[in-house]
């Protein structure tokens, strides 16, 4: 509340409340006024009335007639906020919400000035912003300031550029681009195709040795063709697929059928012997299912590579370990398509992850690859917020609140403020 008065109608009163204060900031406050100057109205901010020792010690009380500058730290209403403009208005307090917000607060806001590599957690998405933006509402724009921290081959974004055959996520599905270019939505245009569906559509784009199905019957592409209905003849030829049996030899079979799917044959030369199965160890490397995105363990899979299990999905990190289930052992399957923490994702230092809705950044790879976040020191930093946690590590310069007292660090350590030499008082 504000409170307007007139300065020479009031100078016995004023004088008199001055000396009634015991706030020394409140008394030297009023002592700077010029009693005797004609301005016939001044604002006096009753916020500012309270007494300095309800401020931390290491930071100064938000002072409504002092300038702030970017990065400048303040007191005010019993939180720690940051100036995110260039230079304040004299009187602009953080109340405003215009480039004033909570230390570390990682929510978007319209107002605030936002610095290349900051981040916000918004939608449920980590962003970095990549050059100085206000007021762009991180995901909403193609190519604008804000990238998504979810890499490009897990998660389809705005804007995103497409080529031919390309896999995406994209709302809880996996596509495949069938044409040339694209920066369409997944899904929104005749040219995507569910991966995994081998349906023929006009729209696609096919290259010689796909197999589609059309009308109940099957085709195979002799070359590059987009249009072409499938007929015996032109670029398609009718293909007779036969059902996968111990009794035959399929020594220059391309597709065979087997336990409800179609397998390609990835080596026509090892197919002499009858007992490779499809979808056995001895197949792999031999036989690859061809008409499903669901995770198939004795699949041959390269690095990056996308499948289905249990209703989500997953990208390859080592393919020397893609025969291990999907979230059941490390360094093999990462949870693909969002940040949020999974106990066997493989993570590097800088990887950001979203767990029990807060926002964690590993700081050591080993410790964040054993460990979920808050279970031991040295693993995951919570980014948010500006209390100390105990199981943060922190570098030199950044700045914690604990006990009353604002600290900053002197060098990279775990130890607890006001107990040691790596922590300074603001």
């Amino acid at each position: 509340m504000n409170i307007k008065y007139r300065l020479k109608a009031l100078i016995i009163i004023s004088l008199s409340f001055a000396l009634i204060i015991v706030s020394s900031n409140a008394f030297a406050y009023w002592n700077s006024i010029d009693l005797f100057e004609d301005n016939d109205l001044n604002t006096v901010n009753l916020g500012q009335w309270s007494s300095a020792s309800n401020t931390p010690q290491g930071i100064a009380l938000f002072d409504p007639l002092t300038q702030y500058y970017t990065y400048d730290l303040v007191w005010y209403g019993g939180y720690i906020f940051e100036y995110k403009g260039v230079n304040t208005t004299v009187g602009a307090d953080p109340d405003n919400l215009t480039d004033w917000m909570f230390l570390n607060d990682l929510d978007w806001h319209t107002t605030v000035t936002y610095y290349s590599g900051e981040i916000v957690y918004h939608n449920g998405i980590i962003y970095e912003a990549q050059w100085t933006t206000t007021g762009s509402e991180p995901g909403t724009v193609a190519n604008g300031p804000w990238d998504s921290l979810i890499p490009e081959e897990y998660s389809w974004t705005v804007g995103q550029a497409t080529s031919l055959n390309d896999v995406v996520y994209h709302n809880g599905e996996l596509y495949q681009f069938k044409e040339n270019y694209t920066t369409t939505e997944p899904g929104t245009t005749t040219e995507w195709s569910v991966y995994g569906d081998i349906t023929y559509g006009i729209d696609y784009v096919y290259e010689g040795g796909e197999l589609v199905t059309y009308l109940g019957n099957y085709y195979l592409a002799g070359w590059y063709t987009k249009g072409a209905i499938p007929t015996n003849g032109g670029p398609w030829t009718s293909y007779s697929l036969v059902t996968w049996s111990t009794a035959n030899v399929y020594k220059n079979i391309k597709y065979v059928y087997h336990n409800g799917t179609i397998y390609k044959a990835l080596n026509t030369k090892k197919l002499s012997s009858a007992q490779i199965e499809p979808g056995t160890a001895a197949a792999k490397g031999i036989w690859q299912a061809y008409d499903t995105a669901d995770w198939n363990q004795y699949n041959t899979y390269e690095n990056g590579d996308f499948v289905k299990y249990n209703g989500d999905v997953w990208i390859l990190a080592n393919n020397t370990n893609s025969t291990s289930i999907p979230g059941t052992a490390a360094d093999s399957w990462n949870n693909a398509g969002s940040l949020d923490y999974t106990p066997f994702s493989t993570y590097v230092v800088g990887d950001y992850v979203i767990y029990n809705d807060m926002v964690y950044e590993a700081v050591n790879a080993t410790n964040a690859n054993l460990y979920a976040p808050e279970v031991v020191t040295d693993s995951w930093n919570l980014v948010s917020g500006y209390d100390w946690y105990w199981f943060n590590t922190y570098v030199k310069d950044d700045i914690v609140y604990y006990n009353g007292t604002v600290y900053t660090a002197a060098r990279t350590t775990n130890q607890e403020p006001g107990t040691g030499n790596d922590w300074d008082i603001v």
